[in-house]
């Protein structure tokens, strides 16, 4: 994605369920030993203090909703995301679709669910509809200031990876992140301090369905960085220091690295992957 695609995607500044389960959301480091087995349940959130305001919600919907909400995004858009020329879509103001309407007031009813409830005003009115091929990513960034506090995506379709690191205070990163500007690609040379010649076995369909139902979930290369995956079906909810602390991307490639429950290290293929981002645009003055 070059620097016109991507001020198209993230635009110019400018321009003019009750879920009582909370777990750590990483582990304490970036050891393979340390590896939670993080349980399965439909109600579970994770979270962790390392990462303020940043919650995964494994299995958001169900699989009868991903079906008609991909069928949804599908009819939507016209077609695949990930099979023509064009990867993404955008929505601005309300109603939203009504193949994804239920999905956002889940999602805001999620919101006010927290302690203390967030603001009832906070509405998403704004979707990005991403499609995502083998090989394809989006480089580490902030979302612009002109989305509210509280970003949403739902990811859809098959598992994928994604990079959140710290933004160093003092270096204007955080500055440039909220003009658009990129962040630089995340280093992938040495992987969990692990040598190219060290490339762990193809996960099987067996073994991807096993991660997909119950993790691990997320992993710690450093005190700066973490890998979170995201599953068909989940939510990861982005607000406070997660919202514009850290950054968020995915790793260009045509697979993920990631351990299994048993602590060994698998390659997960990537496959066509869809989702979608739920944010609220601030009015003007």
């Amino acid at each position: 994605m070059d620097r016109d695609e991507y001020r198209e995607l993230f635009g110019d500044d400018d321009d003019d369920d009750d879920n009582s389960d909370n777990d750590d959301l990483f582990d304490n480091g970036g050891s393979r030993d340390n590896i939670p087995a993080a349980p399965s349940s439909d109600a579970l959130v994770l979270r962790d203090p390392s990462v303020p305001g940043l919650a995964l919600l494994p299995h958001f919907i169900s699989p009868t909703d991903q079906a008609r909400v991909s069928f949804g995004l599908h009819e939507h858009v016209g077609g695949s995301l990930t099979a023509g020329v064009r990867n993404q879509s955008m929505h601005f103001g309300l109603p939203l679709p009504p193949w994804i309407a239920d999905i956002a007031a889940s999602i805001h009813a999620h919101f006010q669910s927290l302690d203390p409830p967030r603001d009832p005003a906070h509405l998403f009115d704004q979707l990005i509809m991403n499609g995502y091929a083998p090989g394809d990513g989006i480089v580490p960034h902030v979302d612009l200031v002109r989305f509210a506090d509280g970003v949403a995506v739902l990811s859809l379709d098959a598992p994928l990876v994604m990079d959140v690191t710290r933004v160093p205070p003092g270096d204007q990163q955080a500055e440039r992140a909220y003009a658009g500007e990129r962040l630089g690609p995340v280093d992938s040379v040495e992987l969990f301090g692990t040598k190219t010649d060290d490339v762990p076995p193809v996960a099987t369909d067996d073994e991807i369905a096993e991660l997909v139902a119950a993790g691990p979930w997320t992993h710690w290369v450093t005190h700066d960085w973490a890998r979170v995956l995201l599953v068909p079906g989940s939510l990861l909810v982005l607000e406070g220091d997660a919202r514009w602390r850290w950054a968020h991307g995915i790793r260009f490639a045509t697979e993920d690295w990631w351990p299994m429950l048993s602590g060994e290290w698998r390659l997960v293929p990537r496959r066509p992957r869809s989702s979608i981002t739920f944010r609220k645009l601030i009015p003007d003055e």
